[in-house]
C-alpha cells in the first residue's frame, strides 16, 4: 500500500513504507530533474542532502523521457531506505516506489 488515509482532512494521506507498510517514513535526500527537451540525455539535476549539488546527467532520473523528482526515504520501523519517485510519462504524473537499501 502506498498511502493511508489521514484524519486531518479528506485529501490528506500518509505515505507507507513499501517494505513493512509502516507509517513512520522520513525523507533525507531530494533530487530534481529537468530535461532541456523531451528525450534529452542532458538537463539540470539538483541534489539536496545537507548541501546542494548541480549536475547535467539524467542517468538517475526516474522518468525515461521527461522530468522527475526522487525522495530518498528511511523507515523508523524496519530501516528500509526506498526511493519515492514522482515522474511524468505520456502526459500523466506517476508516483512510484523504487527499491533502495533494505526495501
Amino acid at each position: 500500500m502506498l498511502l493511508k488515509n489521514f484524519t486531518l482532512g479528506v485529501d490528506d494521506h500518509i505515505v507507507c513504507c513499501p517494505a513493512c507498510n509502516g507509517t513512520y517514513l522520513h525523507h533525507e535526500r531530494v533530487e530534481v530533474y529537468e530535461r532541456t527537451m523531451e528525450d534529452s540525455d542532458d538537463g539540470l539535476a539538483v541534489y539536496v542532502e545537507g548541501d546542494i549539488q548541480v549536475r547535467t546527467s539524467m542517468a538517475t532520473n526516474p522518468s525515461r523521457r521527461r522530468d522527475g523528482v526522487r525522495f530518498r526515504m528511511w523507515c523508523e520501523n524496519c530501516g528500509a531506505q526506498p526511493w519515492l519517485n514522482l515522474l511524468q510519462h505520456k502526459g500523466q504524473t506517476l508516483l512510484a516506489w523504487e527499491k533502495g537499501i533494505g526495501a
